[in-house]
């Protein structure tokens, strides 16, 4: 068995002080759909800083290329790692699919997230 990884360890710790000071398990540890929306939002934008672009219309075109290059070629080999190692973009991009929310794949969904 591997030991658990700090940032796990941490995660947990602060879930379980607030599930103590009252709040529900679920939203203790955050994982509430909302918070996962928002996990995964924060990973898109982390995504789509990372790419060159001049204009945020392309940045989230190419970050519309970059899930779909992602979800058929990089995930299905590190769906299961815990933190696997990879260039910034699909390192992003590895969280917001480990979200638990529904990725958002069209750039016109994309642009209104990270405009």
């Amino acid at each position: 068995d591997e030991p658990l990884p700090e940032p796990a360890k941490k995660w947990l710790y602060q879930g379980f002080r607030n599930h103590e000071a009252g709040a529900p398990l679920e939203s203790a540890l955050r994982l509430t759909q909302r918070d996962r929306i928002a996990a995964r939002n924060k990973a898109l934008n982390d995504a789509a800083a990372a790419l060159d672009a001049d204009t945020t219309w392309k940045q989230a075109q190419l970050l519309e290329k970059a899930i779909a290059r992602f979800e058929t070629r990089v995930w299905p080999r590190v769906r299961y790692q815990q933190n696997p190692n990879l260039p910034p973009v699909d390192a992003a991009l590895f969280l917001a699919f480990k979200s638990g929310a529904r990725p958002l794949r069209c750039a016109r969904k994309l642009y209104e997230l990270i405009r």
